[in-house]
This record gives C-alpha cells, sequence and structure tokens, in this order.
C-alpha cells in the first residue's frame, strides 16, 4: 500500500527543530519553533528492534513535559519500530498539529537535528500578503496564514490536532471570507463542496430506504395492536435535492 495525497497537496515545506527541551528518564522533548500541520521526520541510529515513540504537541506544561489534555481523546502518536543502522522515517496515512515532538525509546539521546516537522497542506496559489509596521499584527497576520494552511488539507477543518478532524461546514463558512482573501481558494472550496453534494445524496438514500422500512414496522404495529390503537406516521419531506427529514409519532388512543 502507498501513501497519496490529494491532488491539489503541495509538496512539504520542512520545519527544522529549535531547541532541545526536557531531557530525563529516556524521555525528551524537540521544540520546532513552529506551530504546524504535518508530521515528524526522524533520524535514528537506533539498533534493531528498538522502539521509538513519537507523541505530538502543541503546548507544554509547566514542568516541560508536553499537554495534551486539549487532545482530548487523539492519541496523536506515532510508533516505529527500528531495523539497525542509520535510518530516516517519517509515518504515512496521517497528520498531526504541533510544535512539541516527544521522544521516547531511544538508547542515546537525540540531537537536534534528529527530528524535522514535515509541513502539508493543500496547495493554494497566493493571492495576498500583509505586513505593516506594527509587529503585533505582522504576527497575527502570520498566525492566520498558519491556520489557513494547517485547516485547509484536502477538506476544511477546525482544528487539526485533536479527535475532531471533520469538514465541518460552519467553521468553514465562517473563515472563507478571510481565506479568499488570503489565497485562491475556489478550486479548494468547489471540489469539497461536490464532496459534501455527494455525501448528502447518499444520505438522501439512506431516508429514502427507511421511510419504506418505517411503512412496514408502522403497518406491523397496526396489525399487532388491532383497531383500539390508532398508530399515525407522519413524513415531512424536504424540498430541493438534499436530504429527506422523516418525523413518525405513534398516537395512541383508549
Amino acid at each position: 500500500m502507498v501513501m497519496g495525497f490529494d491532488e491539489r497537496s503541495s509538496s512539504p515545506d520542512i520545519v527544522m527543530g529549535v531547541a532541545l527541551g526536557l531531557r530525563r528518564m529516556g524521555c525528551h522533548v524537540i521544540d520546532l519553533g513552529q506551530n504546524m500541520v504535518g508530521v515528524a521526520r526522524l533520524r535514528t541510529r537506533a539498533r534493531a528492534g528498538v522502539v521509538v515513540t513519537l507523541r505530538h504537541a502543541e503546548m507544554l506544561n509547566p514542568d516541560g513535559t508536553i499537554y495534551t489534555k486539549n487532545l482530548r481523546g487523539a492519541a496523536a502518536t506515532d510508533v516505529y519500530v527500528s531495523k539497525g543502522g542509520e535510518q530516516e522515517w517519517q509515518p504515512a496515512f496521517t497528520f498531526h498539529g504541533f510544535r512539541y515532538v516527544e521522544l521516547t525509546g531511544l538508547e542515546e539521546p537525540p540531537q537536534l537535528g534528529d527530528v524535522e516537522g514535515v509541513v502539508l497542506g493543500s496547495d493554494l496559489e497566493s493571492t495576498g500578503t500583509f505586513t505593516c509596521s506594527d509587529e503585533r499584527l505582522n504576527q497575527l497576520q502570520s498566525n492566520i496564514a498558519w491556520g489557513l494552511r494547517g485547516n485547509y488539507l484536502s477538506i476544511p477543518t477546525d482544528c487539526p490536532q485533536r479527535d475532531e478532524r471533520m469538514g465541518w461546514m460552519a467553521d468553514a463558512q465562517v473563515f472563507t471570507p478571510t481565506a479568499a482573501f488570503h489565497a485562491d481558494i475556489a478550486p479548494f472550496m468547489t471540489k469539497w463542496l461536490e464532496d459534501v453534494g455527494d455525501a448528502l445524496f447518499v444520505l438522501t438514500q439512506l431516508w429514502v430506504g427507511l421511510t419504506h422500512l418505517l411503512d412496514q414496522r408502522v403497518n406491523q404495529l397496526m396489525e399487532e395492536r388491532g383497531a383500539g390503537t390508532e398508530l399515525v406516521a407522519m413524513a415531512d419531506g424536504a424540498t430541493g435535492d438534499t436530504a429527506q427529514h422523516i418525523t413518525a409519532a405513534f398516537v395512541a388512543r383508549d
């Protein structure tokens, strides 16, 4: 099996580590200096069979350990089993939102260049930039650009780090005007909305099937309970080509 990225995904940029943090009890934290979306690339000289665990986080606790409470149920963890000798490895079929990488399992302390951040994002043509004399606004602009890049990876997400990496439509429409100032998002949004339409078509077919099953069940209940009980089923069909909403109410009478 070979990993394949969306056809709009660009060639990744590389973020180099800027600092070695916590070093205790076989645990090492590397600071990449930039909150990013992608994966960590590991270089190691571990012997064969050594298991190296990489955990990802956006912040640190006061004691220098990685802060993971905001990840909720997301493990944000990659595991590499060394085959010996000098190796370079990065995971496939995943991505994380992170700035810090925690390494455990190494028999020797890592060097600063042993971990790189591989930035992933859809290939959006830049259409606008902004700079001014106030560095605070420039930093805000940088945050917006990195946020756009991180949350426009094949689909628009609202948070690429925790257990909610879904194409929520409310979050997307709030940010879309800002995104349009920064990049040509028309191809990206067109493809995504086609995906949304495809999903709605599937849901429509599902509801049609459920309606048929509901009718059968209503008839069965009426036969079982006899004339003393009236069962009323109401179907509310939505207009257009979207999903059909089905409401069933069962009213029992003496």
